[in-house]
């Protein structure tokens, strides 16, 4: 889509700005995700917005800082504060036009969105009491992972570092919306707030030194579609298909496109961040989505645009294992449809200024669409986070990625980026969920040896292999690893 439809979107969407803001223009009032207890972007132009009566003159001080502007004939107005450095000083801000309204608390440091469907959503204390959609006893593993958290959330404090959670309601809902603040991190505020945004900010939080606000935009249930500010270019993004089965997951999908960006994200904007954090995925498993690295495109490049941010930082997470064959009604996925998103996901990385934190290894229950551990989940997010975007090059932040594969004598060489401190089974066992297959196009499973920085493929029934696959299953938990125990991104050699 051409640079001038997009920004005649964000135009479009630019009423939208205010969202959060009272209507009541008598009075300057900012929007909401402006408010005491907020953390602001340090290095960043750092803009003010709201509503106040048309024409009217608004000005902003904060950190020895004085900026004005006036109100436009709607109402809208915006101040642009230079850009502060980190401090964990509470420090007033102070709006004034005919009324004046004073914000306290206010600190200066990193900001990430975190946004997506359920996983991304889980509140620390639903996280700590259930998974996803199997009700039955939790096995040891789930209970220590339950009992980690709930220690975690019974012992948290962290007065820099703050949590602000969009809550509003769905179009056609009737529930009236939530009020949403800033807070501190405290046991009772991080209940409801997503598990994994919260261990991401907890990581960036403890090895910058630094305050960190995390804001969380994040739906259950929710596909791609719409959190996309914009279609695809042709072909048209396949909802037809979509719309044909509302038994899958529902309402959701009969949404328009960008429904969720326009309520959920365009309220945020231009508030400042660094960068945003996303998982999403397991609604467009449930349609066997053949289209999701394209999506994936779209929205990243869409919300920079709406950022203005060309360069902002989308790390994301791969799906966890799970058995959507048994999940969905019948035909809604087939055994390639999770392998095959997990592809999509990694070509994704083919764009800049993106990071993939794979999970392969932290699922209990193979028919729980939550897993528990969303600690390690947000832990490998902030790694990538703290290598890519802060610089810490000593930071190994990825698993084993396929680089390149060729045939020597009955055996397939696959080669790696993102070796680390080298290659091994976490388990010490002997390397599983490799197949190979020869001229016939037939995968058979294979014996998968290290050696040096490479892995050796092979199978006593043929003699000539000629592809290789590895993980390519719904219900794949492999153990290969590098050192840092990160592990290996799932890969195919073969094409469709």
């Amino acid at each position: 889509m051409a640079n001038k439809q997009r920004s005649g979107l964000i135009i479009a969407l630019f009423p939208q700005l205010a969202t959060f803001a009272s209507a009541a223009f008598a009075d300057v009032t900012p929007a909401t995700i402006i408010g005491s207890n907020m953390v602001v972007q340090r290095g960043q132009v750092v803009p003010i917005w709201g509503t106040a009566s048309p024409g009217e003159r608004v000005s902003v001080s904060f950190a020895e800082q004085r900026k004005s502007g006036v109100a436009d004939g709607a109402g809208r107005w915006r101040v642009d504060l230079e850009p502060l450095e980190a401090s964990g000083k509470p420090r007033a801000m102070t709006i004034r036009a005919a009324n004046t309204i004073t914000l306290s608390n206010i600190l200066v440091g990193e900001v990430w969105l975190a946004s997506g469907q359920s996983n991304m959503a889980y509140g620390m204390g639903v996280s700590i009491e259930a998974g996803g959609f199997d009700t039955g006893t939790p096995s040891g593993a789930t209970a220590q992972l339950r009992a980690h958290m709930k220690s975690d959330l019974q012992s948290a404090a962290a007065a820099d570092l703050r949590l602000f959670r969009v809550q509003i309601p769905l179009p056609g809902e009737t529930a009236p919306q939530e009020q949403t603040t800033w807070q501190a991190v405290t046991t009772e505020t991080l209940k409801p707030f997503s598990a994994v945004a919260y261990y991401f900010a907890r990581e960036i939080h403890e090895k910058l030194g630094v305050p960190v606000g995390i804001v969380e935009a994040a739906q259950g249930g929710t596909p791609i579609e719409l959190w996309m500010p914009y279609e695809l270019p042709e072909p048209k993004v396949p909802l037809p298909a979509v719309v044909q089965r509302p038994d899958i997951l529902g309402a959701m999908f009969a949404m328009p496109i960008g429904t969720l960006f326009k309520q959920h994200v365009v309220p945020l904007i231009p508030f400042a961040i660094r960068g945003a954090i996303w998982y999403q995925g397991e609604s467009n498993v449930l349609i066997d989505d053949r289209r999701y690295a394209a999506k994936m495109r779209v929205l990243i490049e869409g919300w920079r645009d709406a950022w203005h941010q060309r360069e902002l930082p989308v790390y994301y997470v791969q799906l966890a294992p799970f058995d959507y064959i048994h999940f969905g009604p019948p035909g809604a996925a087939t055994l390639d449809s999770l392998p095959r998103l997990w592809e999509q996901q990694s070509a994704t990385l083919s764009l800049p200024d993106t990071g993939m934190a794979v999970t392969t290894d932290l699922v209990e229950n193979i028919r729980d669409v939550h897993p528990t551990n969303k600690w390690e989940v947000g832990r490998r997010l902030a790694l990538i986070a703290l290598a890519k975007t802060y610089g810490h090059a000593d930071i190994v932040y990825s698993g084993p990625s396929f680089k390149s594969a060729r045939l020597v004598g009955n055996k397939i060489e696959v080669s790696f980026d993102h070796v680390g401190g080298g290659l091994t089974s976490r388990d010490g066992k002997p390397l599983t969920d490799f197949t190979i297959a020869g001229s016939d196009g037939v995968f058979v499973p294979a014996g998968a040896v290290i050696e040096g920085d490479k892995v050796f493929v092979s199978s006593t029934g043929i003699g000539s292999p000629t592809e290789v696959r590895f993980a390519w299953s719904q219900t794949a938990q492999p153990n290969f690893f590098n050192r840092e125990g990160l592990p290996a991104l799932p890969f195919r050699t073969d094409r469709d």
